[in-house]
């Protein structure tokens, strides 16, 4: 970072015309514009950092200025400009993002706080990207780097993974790419675009250089800018800054309880984070933590969240704001007497007011762990750990965000680099002591770390991996229990199914006796009524042989019995005397018998199921018939079996009926208004008392004969 160049504006003239959103590819797309910006503390009236125009009557122009240390942003035809945040001398990320859908303009700063612009007409493709100064007026004084045009509009969690990294070039949707790192002749007269084509077969960079862009009255400006060299995703990228890694279990830097510590009223926190726990809940996860019960206080980050908790007169007040997981920020939590605010990359994201008395809780100073409870632990990496006994200002953030604060500073009573050691560089020199954290290499935007500490994180790298290592054998150990427990189970299944008793098996069936169906076409009424009756009752009975038969299999053990007819029969279907029983019971449970495991078996109604029986109840039959008298022409004699003439005596007249059905009112072309209906409750009625009572009278006998040593309802391995 310390010898990251960059392009210094002067304050006046100084300008980079991006050109019309046409050659860049925008015509018709969103776009976002990124860049890395510092500002000068000799420049307190500000300038135009970046302009857009869109030409017609009237022009859309869009202005992100500088002005009295608040960046501000004004759209045309908006009534009033928006003060995005303020913004003291140092380095910060800006990012305009223009979603062509709707229009709308929006401005995030250092990677974390966006507001929304306004809303613009669609934008020609002959619109101007500006950097710098207008013609008609005069650019911010400071410092420019790292200026990126994309394609789409970039979300957070894209901003912040390549924001303090230097880009290879190749990345998608990127259409303009000037790194201003002053590399190459005129470097400060013409920035070079380090876009790289791509063969569109192979996917691989081409030897085409693409054009740069133009710079106005451009000089080298000072170096440090917050950006590393490559992306992470590269190979070999480098990771000059050591940090220290915790594992969100056993990892933890502490410090105990001095008066220095007690007697801080103001107090402000900060640290540089990259949490990566997502489901933890936000309490899981302190960074830095001196709290009790009701005292003291904490910062917090994971879980999506980050938050500062302090304790005034005895009261909990925690502010939070959303946090992207597995990326570098700076959070910083203070209390100055009036408010509790929280920081997140010298943005102001959350405060609310507070006043009051701050309680000390007496418990030490924990890195990564609640001083409240051991069980809460930070996952992630953590490095510059401060913590001040004054209530720092937002310039005064800002300004020290990416430095290492070695120097005996006024108000600073604790530090922890966590650069591959814990000494406190304070006039306090607290006594840390590091348990379970690994020093390893990260990009996180501070100085470069010493030779020394680089060594230790190299020498670590193989600790790492044996960690990992290990980390894998024991999963893959766990994987290989839970596989042998699993056919185990397995097995004990497989033996139990290969027992007879408890087989299932499905009652015999006598084969089925082909019957020929002839439909009747005259019927004695007499004869209809008996036939409805004797099928209703001849349901009513299969429905209690039904129920019967249920209950004898929830009873644990049933008998053989032929499906249709219910009579007893053998294995093979085959008639018997002797019921042949089979076990209905089931598995529920398990019990220990030497030292084995012995599953259970219970019958249903042990389970407290009971049978079910059904009766029907207002059955109405509704049968559509044609009714017709038939005088019978001949009888037969009962006595002599002759043939006799009835010669028309009344009781030789019958009441016959015919089904009237399709084929009849086809015949006899009768109309039929309705279909035969047949209707009918069927209602589940309880189980007969006698039933119950007996039932439980066998089951009290069962169980004691099961105490007394006799047949039991739970075998032992290998019993049929």
């Amino acid at each position: 970072m310390a010898t990251d160049k960059s392009l210094l504006f002067d304050g006046i003239r100084t300008a980079i015309a991006l050109g019309t959103l046409a050659p860049l590819g925008l015509s018709t797309t969103s776009f976002t514009v990124e860049a890395w910006f510092s500002i000068r503390s000799d420049n307190p009236e500000g300038g135009t950092l970046l302009w857009l125009e869109a030409p017609g009557e009237p022009a859309s122009t869009l202005h992100i200025r500088i002005a009295s240390d608040v960046l501000v942003a004004t759209l045309t035809g908006v009534s009033e400009p928006v003060e995005v945040t303020p913004l003291y001398p140092g380095w910060h990320h800006l990012a305009l993002f223009y979603a062509r859908n709707g229009g709308v303009l929006s401005v995030r700063v250092n990677g974390v706080h966006e507001v929304r612009v306004g809303t613009a007409v669609e934008l020609p493709e002959t619109t101007t990207l500006h950097i710098g100064a207008e013609p008609d007026g005069h650019a911010w004084k400071g410092q420019l780097s790292e200026l990126r045009v994309w394609s789409v509009v970039r979300s957070s969690d894209q901003v912040l993974g390549l924001m303090h990294r230097r880009l290879s070039g190749m990345e998608p949707n990127l259409v303009c790419y000037l790194p201003l790192d002053l590399a190459g002749p005129d470097a400060t007269s013409v920035a070079r675009d380090a876009k790289k084509e791509l063969d569109p077969k192979t996917r691989e960079p081409t030897s085409t250089t693409l054009p740069g862009k133009p710079i106005i009255d451009g000089a080298q400006g000072e170096l440090g800018v917050p950006l590393h060299a490559l992306s992470e995703d590269e190979p070999g990228a480098p990771k000059s800054v050591v940090v220290g890694d915790f594992d969100g279990r056993v990892s933890v830097v502490n410090a105990p309880h001095t008066d220095v510590l007690a007697s801080i009223q103001e107090v402000t926190v900060e640290a540089w984070a990259r949490p990566t726990s997502i489901s933890k809940s936000l309490s899981s996860c302190p960074v830095v933590s001196t709290r009790g019960e009701a005292a003291g206080w904490e910062l917090r980050a994971g879980a999506g969240y980050a938050s500062f908790l302090v304790h005034v007169d005895g009261e909990a007040i925690e502010v939070s704001t959303p946090l992207t997981p597995g990326h570098w920020v700076h959070l910083a939590g203070l209390y100055d007497g009036a408010r509790v605010v929280l920081y997140v990359n010298g943005v102001a994201l959350a405060s609310t007011d507070a006043t009051g008395e701050r309680t000390d809780a007496g418990m030490p100073l924990e890195l990564g762990r609640s001083s409240a409870d051991a069980e809460r632990c930070f996952a992630g990496q953590l490095s510059e750990v401060r913590v001040w006994s004054v209530a720092r200002s937002q310039a005064e953030l800002q300004r020290d965000v990416h430095k290492r604060l070695t120097d005996d500073v006024p108000g600073l009573v604790a530090r922890c680099s966590l650069e591959a050691e814990v000494r406190d560089t304070t006039t306090n020199k607290l006594p840390w002591s590091a348990s379970g954290v690994r020093w390893v290499g990260s990009t996180v935007p501070l100085e470069r770390s010493t030779d020394s500490a680089l060594a230790v994180a190299a020498a670590n790298e193989p600790f790492v991996l044996q960690a990992n290592r290990e980390k894998l054998i024991k999963q893959g150990q766990k994987l290989t229990d839970e596989k042998t427990e699993l056919e185990r189970k397995l097995a004990e299944l497989e033996q139990a199914t290969k027992q007879p008793t408890p087989a299932i098996r499905r009652p015999a069936v006598t084969p089925e006796v082909p019957s020929v169906v002839e439909a009747v076409p005259n019927m004695p009424i007499g004869e209809l009524v008996r036939s409805m009756a004797t099928a209703i009752a001849d349901a009513q009975f299969s429905l209690d042989k039904s129920s019967l038969m249920v209950s004898e299999f929830m009873s644990g053990h049933y008998p053989l019995r032929d499906q249709k007819t219910g009579d007893l029969v053998d294995e093979q279907g085959q008639g018997v005397t002797q019921p042949v029983m089979v076990d209905s019971r089931v598995y529920f449970g398990h019990h220990i018998e030497n030292g084995k495991r012995v599953p259970n078996l219970v019958s249903m109604m042990e389970l407290g199921f009971v049978p079910n029986f059904y009766q029907f109840v207002d059955t109405v039959l509704e049968v559509k018939i044609a009714m017709k008298l038939e005088r019978q022409k001949t009888a037969v004699d009962p006595r002599t079996g002759r043939v006799i003439n009835s010669r028309g005596r009344a009781n030789d007249v019958r009441l016959s009926t015919t089904p009237v059905d399709a084929g009849y009112a086809a015949s006899y072309n009768y109309n039929v208004d309705q279909s035969s209906v047949f209707k009918t409750k069927l209602v589940c009625v309880p189980p007969p008392v006698v039933l119950e009572e007996r039932l439980r009278e066998v089951m009290q006998q069962e169980a004691q004969a099961a105490a007394a040593g006799g047949s039991s309802t739970v075998p032992s391995e290998g019993s049929p």
